[in-house]
């Protein structure tokens, strides 16, 4: 009997320090929520457009910087040793490879 009594003690303790515990971190999470909200009031309505947009062109930049190595077989019969490919030529032999059919600015 004692040795229940000791465990519902513990329990008692254990389950008082999760409830306090959960207390705080309620309270961080609406502390955060508020300043969530805040912050959402203050940024122009269009602030998140723009970021996408900026992201999509970034995307664009990186993929015209794109340098295409490959190692074994290409998809597409080789290219003649001889003959040299722009930048451009190269860019939609990649995307006709890859599926990729947006349009390159």
């Amino acid at each position: 009997m004692e040795e229940a009594k000791e465990e519902n003690r513990r329990l008692k303790s254990s389950l008082s320090k999760i409830k306090k515990d959960f207390e705080v971190l309620q309270t961080q999470y609406k502390k955060l929520v508020v300043q969530h909200e805040d912050l959402n009031k203050l940024l122009p309505k269009g602030h998140h457009q723009d970021k996408d947009e900026d992201e999509d062109k970034e995307r664009i930049r990186e993929r015209d910087e794109l340098v295409l190595l490959s190692l074994g077989r290409r998809l597409k019969s080789p290219v003649p040793s001889g003959s040299v490919m722009n930048k451009e030529e190269k860019m939609k032999d990649f995307m006709n490879e890859t599926g990729d059919d947006r349009k390159i600015d």
